[in-house]
């Protein structure tokens, strides 16, 4: 005589069971009067056309862009590929809400200063002596910005594109 099994009810492991999402602000709103008083201070250095306000502007904000950017690049991207990912997901929910302030506000403040301090000096001009070096420093941003997310993609443990596409690649192992 054949039985008839009671279904039973499979329960997810302990680990897989959706983590509560921690609480945080996509914009933290505390950070925005410092955003606005550093674009204003932008603005006015470019409305009075004063070379060490644009210089310093540029210069510090290019620094800061460039530091902060290598920093989480080359510092604190091999940490997070180490961590669990519900650690990453709290590392990510208080960096990157910090991070939609400070770094369009870098790049706002480094390329408007810039922009003017070129203008300002005539390096705008095709017949500058500086007008090389700047139409390279454009080759070199347009490069950078071109292969670093496929960069990034490549070498992320996590992306599934990449994944798929290192299987059907020649001679890959994966």
């Amino acid at each position: 005589m054949a039985s008839i099994a009671e279904p039973v009810q499979a329960q997810a492991p302990p680990a897989a069971r959706a983590q509560p999402r921690p609480d945080f602000q996509i914009v933290p709103l505390v950070g925005l009067p410092i955003v606005a008083v550093v674009i204003v201070g932008m603005v006015v250095a470019i409305a009075t056309n004063s070379l060490w306000a644009l210089d310093f502007y540029h210069i510090v904000g290019g620094g800061l862009w460039t530091g902060i950017d290598l920093f989480l690049g080359l510092v604190l991207g091999p940490i997070m590929g180490s961590m669990s990912i519900p650690a990453r997901v709290e590392f990510s929910t208080r960096l990157m809400p910090k991070m939609l302030l400070i770094m369009p506000t870098l790049v706002t403040m480094t390329l408007g200063a810039g922009f003017q301090l070129a203008r300002s000096l005539g390096n705008l001009s095709a017949n500058s002596p500086q007008h090389g070096w700047l139409v390279a420093s454009y080759i070199v941003v347009g490069v950078m910005a071109t292969i670093q997310p496929c960069w990034s993609r490549r070498t992320s443990r996590s992306c599934s594109s990449c994944a798929s596409r290192s299987r059907t690649e020649p001679g890959s192992s994966g």
